[in-house]
């Protein structure tokens, strides 16, 4: 069932009805005979009955294949299944919309309405209007705001009139409350006014200021510094500047808040009353003070050290205070201070000898001066360095504790090292030394010099220095006198340089040695310095390298220290004077032989070996004249020296090389003039032969002549006449143009083509270039036509002329091709006789002669065999054709009649249809009627019934008459308890044939049962959904249906229906499940779908997803593998995204250095930093402190609205306040100090200007 089985099926599956068609029944052979599917239903490929109900969203006219082949148009739904038709679909409900297929309407969301019916899509949901809300999904009329409200296009809700606004209308857009009411200048605004403001009652508050509410919502408090009594004021410039010797604060004073308390002062406009302390070094002991002139200078004795003091404090005791002093400053080192209120660091008291102050600030000296060291007056340690205070106890004495000055050694003894304490401590005196005995620091004195003290000497002279020596004061011994010294004297304490041209090559030396041949010795040599090489000497003690002689030219002094040169420069090389190799190359005493040259042994000047006349050379390093290069063919080396030819060879002239002109006679020894045949043009090696064509009878010519017409040239020398049977136009070669096949010439000196005589008509003239035309000559390529060609006037072809043309045939020496006659056509050349024609084909007939090809098929209602000569033979002649016979049937173009097919019937000649075999009959092939086959009893006869079986009773039913005409005419049901098999004669059959007895769990496929004896197929149960029932006689069903399909109840494949695209079906599904959010599914018959690709969405809001590639990313987003919808990842808040595709956090952007991106999904930035604040890279918020993103403008530097990069407070200005916006925030520089640079976070060098008068702003250290 659900098949047909034409002839020659190898299978009963081979041919499924195909989708929007079924069948019940077996034994099929035609697609025709599957039934259309039933309207309301689907019809699989091969289903056995209809496959089941159109689906939800969906109609199924008769022949559906598939049941959501035909969905619900876009503005319609249907949540029922079997709809039969397209007005099935109900219309789309107001505040719905419906795409195609769909199965309920979707709201519209909030924020939108939709008051009409047949809304199709999203776009069919309107934006709620401004001044309206829509709060729910579904909406279908909007709702006004009412006043003290407003909204923008698609609000699902209405929002407060804004502060600075007035929404005096029952619906207000944004944008009119925004651009048009405005609160004007003076007046307030709360958040939610409902009416338009008035002067009476709304009126700027005191102490506040209203700009236009498009400037600032809200009432603004005057600044601290100002106050405001008034109502009703517009700007900050009505707010009234603090009194001077008053402070406002804090912001929204309708009055002064007080007097500027002691130690401050106040100026006009004043906001804190602690903004202007009186500075340190600076006090006020009054109220109400109104500039920094009414601060009083901190007096000497006390100190100021903290801004605001309306008292000084006393100096304590070790410190003084000068004037303006801001702290106390310590009695220095080395004094003490017993007393307070000090005013200078003179009043403080020295510390006494033998005494130490060894700190800043003392009240009393410190302690006694350690031993070994000596305290004079102000020491500050007890260890005083040397100085005025003190220091270490010198050699040569010695100090006790307490010790204000040295005590000296006895005579003849002295302290060995500086910080002796005792006398014990003081020794002998030590070698290169002699003490004369004394207490001071030069109680150990130097020997000496030129003499030396081995130890214990009290004289300066012990011992003499001999010759070769020296010694200097404080010697012990006497030293040799180095290399390059000498010394003939004794008592020396210096030795003398050696002189120049000698050398002193040992230490001690007494008498210098004379500089040899080959060297030279400046002063103070310790050894001969050798000349270098490239140079010689001969003679001895010379001083200076200048004596050293130049290399001699031809020679080369490789070696340092030469005194005459030895060898001589190598062959290929030339060397001037200090040449120091043999092979010198790009030096500038030498190099190698350069081109055009060549240099023997010993050569000091190339110019002296040029290559001769005639030769070249452009290589380098030649040794020899044979180096030079004979000059090349067909070029001339004109002079000597030459390092390439430097002339071509005349025209008319061959240079065979080693020429010296460029018209040389020498009779070919190195050229000669050009020789008859030949041409010479310039630069010529060898005479050209003329080439074929042309010829030249002269010498001592570059060119060649053209061979004139007649004539042939072959040698270049002498043209000669053109042959027989040949022409020759002008520049003829050896290769004479022969006359054309189809012509001859019999004469000399022709000189075209036209010369040449044609051929004879009937004729063929085959050898190009013939002479005569004399047909008893075998040679001459002449004769009569052959057969299967024709020849006319000239033809060519060697005994088959023209060949014979379709629809002709030529025997030998045909002049015109002979016609093939009626009946015959031939379609192929060369045709040589009659017999050639070809009888016409079979089917078709030849009206006329010469044909190429038949003139046409036979005729409906006739045949025609072979050789007919018209479309519809009215004999029946077997040779030829005729009329059609009874039983058969002749189409256009028939050869023979054709058998009628099972099914139908012929009783009349001639023609070219059978007739469909009427109902209760059955008509095999051939037949001539249809009376004598009557339908057998079991089986029915539709029209065009073929055999006797074709249509048995189908399974269950039977039927005891002859002659039934349709299905209607079965009888009636098998009988119960029973089964009929095709062909049943009686309603319960035993023959086990046509049917039998109904056997236990026996049923139709497609459904099961658990139980015996079942009576009908209605006692079984439907395959459950989700599972199939594959096989007959089930107790239970076969297994789930298989993933990628589904199975609605009663199937009996694990493959019904495939998972359409944009579905996922899972084992066991019943229906197709769409793909959610963040995959898609492009392929048919699926389990699972594919995760959404990285730099797309993919949203199942609309419809199921097959393509993702319509929905890239949008701008301010990213999308990782599997996202859902398009904004589900939004850029976090301090980045943005001007692009689309992109997949990852990691890909959004960083908010740019002075601007800030506020909230997730930014496709820009938002805008610039706030002044104050500093965004640095990513800041989500115009005023950012996390320190990371951004932070409060830093000290010293201010921050103008979106400023990348902090500027800095300018010079002679600073801050330690952080958040400042403008460089007028930065505070002057305080008098007494300067600033001299930017960005600085306090003022510098506290007292640097002590003697000079310090005013507000110095700039610079003065």
């Amino acid at each position: 069932m659900g098949h047909y089985c034409p002839t020659g099926t190898a299978m009963p599956t081979q041919y499924p009805c195909p989708p929007g068609s079924w069948t019940n029944l077996t034994n099929l052979h035609t697609e025709t005979q599957c039934y259309r599917c039933p309207r309301g239903s689907f019809c699989l490929q091969g289903s056995p009955a209809p496959t089941g109900a159109c689906f939800k969203g969906h109609w199924c006219p008769e022949g559906t294949g598939l049941g959501n082949q035909y969905p619900c148009h876009a503005g319609s739904y249907s949540n029922n299944e079997g709809n039969t038709a397209w007005e099935l679909c109900e219309d789309c409900t107001p505040g719905h919309y419906c795409p195609v297929a769909s199965i309920l309407p979707t709201a519209c969301p909030a924020g939108s309405y939709n008051s009409d019916y047949k809304g199709e899509n999203l776009t069919s949901c309107l934006p709620c209007k401004a001044g309206f809300y829509c709060p729910t999904d579904a909406t279908t009329e909007i709702i006004v705001c009412g006043k003290g409200k407003f909204s923008d296009t698609g609000a699902k809700e209405c929002t407060l009139c804004k502060e600075g606004r007035y929404c005096d209308f029952n619906a207000t857009s944004f944008q009119v409350m925004w651009y048009e009411k405005i609160c004007p200048a003076g007046l307030e605004c709360p958040e939610g006014m409902d009416r338009m403001p008035d002067a009476v009652s709304d009126k700027c508050r005191v102490g506040h200021y209203c700009p236009k509410g498009d400037v600032s919502p809200c009432p603004l408090p005057c600044p601290n510094g100002t106050f405001n009594e008034h109502f009703g004021l517009q700007q900050l410039s009505e707010c009234q500047k603090c009194t001077a010797g008053m402070f406002c604060v804090p912001e929204g004073l309708a009055a002064p808040a007080g007097p500027c308390p002691g130690g401050y002062y106040c100026p006009k406009g004043t906001g804190e009353p602690t903004s202007f302390p009186c500075p340190v070094g600076f006090y006020r002991n009054g109220s109400a003070r109104e500039s920094f002139q009414d601060c009083t200078e901190c007096v000497s004795g006390y100190y100021c050290d903290q801004e605001g003091l309306d008292v000084p404090k006393d100096c304590p005791r070790g410190f003084f205070c000068v004037s303006g002093s801001t702290f106390p400053q310590p009695c220095p080192l080395g004094t003490y201070g017993n007393s307070t209120t000090l005013r200078r660091s003179t009043d403080c008291t020295p510390c006494p000898g033998g005494y130490y102050c060894d700190g800043i600030g003392r009240t009393e000296p410190t302690d006694v001066c350690d031993a070994g060291f000596y305290c004079r007056e102000k020491a500050f340690t007890s260890a005083p360095p040397d100085g005025p205070t003190g220091g270490v106890c010198p050699k040569g004495g010695y100090c006790p504790p307490g010790t204000a000055f040295p005590l000296s050694c006895d005579p003849g003894m002295y302290s060995a090292s500086p910080g002796a304490k005792t006398k014990y401590d003081c020794v002998p005196c030590d070698p290169g030394n002699f003490c004369p005995g004394s207490s001071s620091s030069d109680s150990r004195l130097k020997c000496a010099a030129g003499f030396f003290c081995t130890g214990g000497s009290a004289v300066p002279n012990q011992f003499d220095v001999q010759e070769g020596h020296y010694s200097h004061a404080g010697a012990f011994k006497q030293e040799p006198c180095p290399q390059g010294t000498y010394q003939p004297a004794v008592r020396s304490e210096d030795c003398l340089d050696c002189p120049q041209g000698y050398y002193c090559n040992g230490t001690g030396t007494v008498v210098p040695v004379i500089c040899p041949a080959g060297n030279y010795c400046p002063v103070k040599s310790e050894a001969p310095t050798p000349c270098p090489r490239g140079h010689f000497l001969k003679q001895e003690g010379r001083y200076k390298e200048d004596h050293c002689n130049l290399c001699t030219a031809g020679y080369a002094c490789e070696i340092m220290g030469l005194v005459e040169p030895v060898t001589k420069c190598a062959a290929g090389y030339y060397c001037e004077q200090g040449s120091n190799t043999t092979h010198p190359i790009e030096m500038p005493f030498g190099d190698a032989c350069p081109a055009g040259y060549y240099c023997l042994v010993g050569t000091s000047d190339y110019l002296t070996s040029p290559c001769p006349n005639g030769t070249y050379s452009n290589a380098t390093g030649n040794t020899d004249p044979a180096n030079c290069t004979s000059c090349d063919p067909g070029r001339v080396c004109n002079g000597v020296a030459l390092t390439k030819p430097n002339k071509i060879c005349a025209p008319g002239y061959f240079c065979r090389g080693g020429a010296s002109t460029d018209m040389p006679i020498d009779g070919g020894a190195t050229g000669d003039p050009c020789t008859k045949g030949h041409y010479c043009p310039a630069g010529t090696g060898e005479p050209l032969q003329c080439p074929p064509g042309t010829y030249q009878n002269a010498t001592a010519t570059d060119f060649c002549m053209s061979c004139p017409a007649g004539y042939y040239c072959t040698d270049g020398e002498i043209p000669l006449l053109c042959s027989r049977g040949r022409y020759c136009p002008g520049n003829t070669t050896i290769d004479q143009p022969m006359c054309p096949r189809g012509t001859f010439n019999s004469e000399l000196g022709m000189t075209a083509e036209s010369d040449c005589t044609p051929c004879l008509g009937g004729f063929y003239c085959f050898k190009m270039g013939s002479i005569n035309f004399d047909f008893s000559l075998n040679d001459t390529g002449t004769g009569p036509c052959g057969i299967g060609h024709y020849c006319k006037s000239e033809d060519t072809t060697s005994g088959i002329g023209g060949p014979c043309p379709t629809g002709y045939y030529c025997p030998q020496q045909t002049e015109d091709p002979i016609p093939c006659p009626n009946g015959t056509y031939r379609d192929v050349i060369r045709g040589e006789k009659l017999s050639d024609c070809i009888a016409c084909k079979l089917g078709s007939y030849c009206g006329s002669t010469n044909l190429s090809d038949v003139s046409g098929p036979c005729d409906p209602g006739f045949y025609c065999i072979r050789g007919s000569k018209v479309p519809n033979p009215e004999v029946d002649d077997p040779a030829i054709g005729g009329p059609c016979t009874i039983g058969h049937y002749c189409p256009e173009g028939t050869s023979y009649p054709l058998k009628c097919p099972a099914g139908f019937y012929n009783n009349l000649t001639g023609q070219a249809n059978c007739t469909e075999c009427p109902a209760s009959f059955y008509c095999p092939e051939g037949s001539i009627t249809y009376e004598i086959y009557p339908c057998h009893q079991g089986f029915f006869c539709p029209p065009g019934t073929k055999h006797d079986a074709e249509y048995p009773c189908p399974k269950g039913y039977y039927r005891n008459v002859s002659s039934g005409m349709s299905l209607a005419d079965v009888t009636a049901p098998c009988a119960a308890g029973y089964y009929c098999n095709i062909g049943a004669s009686r309603a319960d059959p035993t023959d086990g044939v046509t049917g039998d007895i109904c056997p236990p769990g026996r049923y139709c496929v497609g459904t099961f049962s658990n139980m015996t004896r079942l009576q009908s197929a209605d006692q079984c149960t439907t395959c459950t959904q989700g599972f199939y029932c594959e096989t007959p006689g089930l107790t239970e069903p076969t297994g789930p249906c298989s993933e990628g399909y589904f199975c609605p109840p009663g199937q009996n494949i694990s493959h019904p229906f495939p998972c359409q695209p944009g579905y996922y079906c899972e084992e066991g599904s019943f229906n197709m499940t769409a793909c959610p959010g963040g995959t898609y599914q492009d392929e048919l018959g699926r389990g699972q779908c594919k995760t959404c690709v990285a730099g797309y969405f993919c949203d199942f809001a609309n419809q199921p997803m097959i393509d993702y590639t319509p929905y890239p990313c949008p701008v301010g987003h990213y999308c990782p593998n599997g996202t859902e919808w398009a904004t589900q990842h939004g850029c976090p808040a301090g980045t943005f995204n001007p692009y689309t595709k992109l997949e990852e956090v990691a890909s959004c952007t960083k908010c740019n250095a002075g601007r800030y991106c506020s909230g997730i999904g930014k496709s820009a930035t938002t805008g610039d930093c706030s002044a104050g604040f500093w965004c640095i890279l990513g800041a989500a918020t115009a005023t950012p402190t996390d320190m990371v993103t951004g932070m409060a403008c830093p000290e010293g530097r201010y921050c103008p609205d979106g400023v990348a990069l902090p500027e800095p407070c300018p010079t002679g200005t600073w801050s330690n306040n952080t958040g400042l916006r403008t460089a007028q925030e930065c505070l002057p520089c305080p008098g007494g100090f300067y600033c001299n640079g930017t960005g600085l976070t306090g003022a510098l060098c506290l007292l640097r200007c002590e003697l000079l008068l310090c005013t507000q702003r110095i700039d610079i250290e003065t």
